[in-house]
């Protein structure tokens, strides 16, 4: 015959409704908040909509996996395949690197190439002595 009493502590799993697609649980202030890694690029020319459209109809008749198209991003980023295992740029999610791969693929479609430039060379004169300049500190303003 003690005069314990029995303490209940207060519980701490709270029931909450999943986040919707797209956002996910900020754990400090225990609300949806949108991905940040989510893109926003949205396809204008018929082209861009139909290669959307191509790899979203590969995806779903399992053709292509994840795996394939993060190693299609790295190809177009210029990194190693099979770097990233879960994740590339931050994109996990198969829509947002099919989005992802559109917009590379657009950029470097509507870039001009630099390899193109005309290159331009100085003949030297032995008349004319090459200029140096040497460098000034930065704290000297010249006069």
């Amino acid at each position: 015959m003690s005069d314990t009493k029995k303490n209940k502590d207060i519980p701490k799993n709270i029931t909450r409704k999943r986040c919707p697609a797209g956002e996910r649980r900020d754990k400090i202030t225990n609300n949806c908040v949108r991905n940040k890694t989510k893109v926003d690029f949205v396809p204008t020319s018929s082209q861009d909509v139909a290669r959307l459209n191509e790899l979203t109809e590969l995806f779903k008749k399992r053709k292509l996996k994840a795996g394939d198209f993060r190693n299609m991003v790295s190809d177009l980023i210029g990194e190693e395949r099979n770097l990233h295992k879960n994740e590339v740029n931050g994109l996990r999610i198969t829509s947002d690197l099919i989005h992802y791969i559109v917009f590379l693929e657009n950029a470097k479609r509507n870039t001009p190439s630099i390899d193109k430039e005309p290159i331009v060379e100085t003949e030297y004169s032995p008349d004319k002595e090459p200029i140096v300049e040497t460098e000034s500190s930065p704290d000297k303003e010249p006069i």
